[in-house]
């Protein structure tokens, strides 16, 4: 998409934005480990950061989805900003999932849109644990 840059996505355990506006990301992972499915997960932070240098209005939305059969699994995230002028910002954007059912082991896939064109996507599998 021109004029727009996902800078970077995480998923962790974790995430806000404390004094002076930081970004404090705690825990950041790309796999959960359980003993059986269907698994409960407690919750799940996710972080993007893209960057604008185009005037216009966007809208972001993050989908988690198993990879297998491209169903989701949870509702999505849906955050509405407007750049007012061409030149760079960024824009920070922090959502949880909470209490989420992972049915079976596999792969699944966190998608990044914006203003419906997918701009990024974060791998996340569930595996089988060892007892």
């Amino acid at each position: 998409m021109e004029g727009v840059k996902l800078n970077f996505a995480f998923l962790c355990d974790n995430a806000f934005f404390s004094e002076g506006n930081k970004l404090n990301i705690i825990g950041i992972f790309k796999n959960i480990n359980t003993v059986r499915c269907p698994f409960r997960h407690p919750q799940i932070f996710i972080v993007s950061n893209i960057i604008t240098t185009k005037k216009g209005s966007y809208k972001e939305e993050i989908k988690l989805k198993r990879k297998r059969d491209d169903s989701e699994i949870i509702r999505s995230f849906k955050f509405d900003f407007l750049a007012q002028n061409n030149s760079s910002k960024e824009w920070g954007f922090i959502g949880r999932w909470g209490n989420i059912k992972f049915e079976e082991f596999g792969e699944y896939v966190v998608q990044i849109f914006l203003n419906e064109e997918l701009i990024g996507e974060i791998p996340l599998h569930l595996m089988p644990a060892n007892k």
